[in-house]
C-alpha cells in the first residue's frame, strides 16, 4: 500500500528520505507525521516513508492520510523495518525518527546539513520530554548528560535511531543487524566508527519524546538493553570502556552495585565483607553526584531521589547483562 510516489511535482526525486519505522501506532503516528509534514524544508525535497511492521490496529490507515509512502511488511522488527526503509528511499540522504516521536519544525534542515559534507557519514538529533512524572525528568535528566559528554567531541561512536541520519550510500553497505531485538542502533553504531566513519552530534537536531512513567517500565527498558549488551562487547571490544555517550563514572557505578550485592550475602557473616559492600555501595553513589546535581538544578526532590533512581537503573541494567550473558541472545520483546 503506497501513499505518495516520494517524488516532488516536476518529478524529481527528493534529496531526504524520512523513514519512520512502526508497529501497532495508530494512537500515536500522526502526530510524528504532522510534525514531519510541517519540516521547515520545501516539501518537494523530502519524502516520508513509513513501514509498517505488522501491525494489528490501524497504524497503515492512520498514515495513507497523510503525505507519506507505506509500506507494509510481516512483523520482523524494528531492525527489519529500516533496513526495508532503507530499500525503499530515493533520497542521498536517509533521516530517521520513530512513530512515537514529534520532530521540531527545523529537525530535517538542521540534522541533515552535516550530511552534505564529504568527511561526514553519519549524524544524531537530541530527544527531549515535556513530562512532568519524576522518573520521565529523571531520565532526561540522565539523556542530558549524555548529551554533553557527546557535545564536546568532534566525532562521536552512538548514534540513537530516534533521531539520527545517514548518507544513503554507507547504510547500503552497513545494515542494522535484524538478529537484534534492542540495541541495533548501538550495534551500527560502534560498525561504522571501527570502519574509520565520522558521525557528528547536532544538538538542536530536536524530537520529543515521552520517556517511561514508571520505575518499573524504566528499569524494564534498562533490562532489555543491556540483554545486547554482551553480545556488543564480544564484537567491539575496544568500545567496553569508553564510548562518546557513556559517561566514564557510569560503569563504575554498576560494577560497585553488582560487587555490592554480590558481596551481601557474606556481610551477614563477617564483618569484614559487610565493610566491603558497604562501601562499594557508598562508592556507587558518590559517582551519581553529576547526575544528581543536574537533577538538583531542576528541583531539591529531584536531586533527592535521584541516587536511588540512577542505582535502579544500574541494577537493572546489570541485570540485563547477566541474561545477555546466560542466554546468549537478548530479551526479544518488540
Amino acid at each position: 500500500m503506497n501513499g505518495n510516489n516520494g517524488e516532488s511535482e516536476s518529478g524529481i526525486c527528493p534529496a531526504i528520505s524520512i523513514v519512520v519505522p512502526a508497529r501497532n501506532e495508530g494512537k500515536r503516528i500522526a502526530h510524528c507525521l504532522e510534525a514531519l509534514r510541517h519540516q521547515s524544508l520545501d516539501r518537494g525535497t523530502y519524502e516520508v516513508i513509513v513501514i509498517d511492521d505488522g501491525s494489528e490496529d490501524d497504524t497503515a490507515d492512520v498514515a495513507a492520510r497523510q503525505d507519506v509512502r507505506v509500506i507494509r511488511q510481516p512483523a520482523k522488527g524494528a531492525a527489519a523495518a529500516r533496513n526495508r526503509g532503507i530499500d525503499e528511499a530515493r533520497g542521498e540522504i536517509i533521516l530517521f525518527t520513530d512513530a512515537d516521536c514529534i520532530p521540531e519544525e527545523r529537525w530535517a534542515e538542521r540534522l541533515s546539513a552535516p550530511l552534505t559534507q564529504p568527511d561526514v557519514q553519519g549524524a544524531v538529533g537530541r530527544i527531549i520530554t515535556r513530562q512532568d512524572h519524576w522518573v520521565a525528568r529523571l531520565t532526561q535528566v540522565e539523556l542530558n548528560e549524555r548529551y554533553s559528554r557527546m557535545g564536546r567531541q568532534k566525532r562521536i561512536d552512538f548514534v540513537g535511531s530516534g533521531t539520527c541520519g545517514f548518507k544513503r550510500s554507507l547504510l547500503c553497505r552497513n545494515r542494522f543487524d535484524e538478529s537484534f531485538g534492542w540495541a541495533e542502533d548501538l550495534e551500527l553504531s560502534f560498525r561504522l566508527a571501527n570502519g574509520g566513519n565520522r558521525m557528528v552530534f547536532v544538538p538542536d537536531a530536536v524530537v520529543e519524546h515521552d520517556h517511561p512513567e514508571g520505575l518499573l517500565a524504566y528499569m524494564r527498558r534498562k533490562f532489555c538493553y543491556a540483554s545486547y549488551a554482551p553480545r556488543i562487547y564480544r564484537k567491539y571490544p575496544n568500545k567496553v570502556f569508553s564510548d562518546s555517550r557513556t559517561p566514564s563514572n557510569l560503569r563504575w557505578q554498576i560494577l560497585l552495585v553488582v560487587l555490592a550485592l554480590a558481596s551481601a550475602p557474606a556481610a551477614i557473616l563477617s564483618a569484614g565483607m559487610a565493610f566491603f559492600s558497604l562501601a562499594c555501595l557508598m562508592g556507587a553513589v558518590a559517582l551519581t553526584y553529576p547526575v544528581c546535581q543536574r537533577a538538583a538544578r531542576k528541583s531539591a526532590a529531584l536531586g533527592f531521589v535521584a541516587p536511588l533512581f540512577i542505582l535502579t537503573g544500574n541494577l537493572a541494567f546489570a541485570a540485563g547483562t547477566v541474561w545477555g550473558m546466560v542466554s546468549g541472545a537478548g530479551f526479544r520483546t518488540r
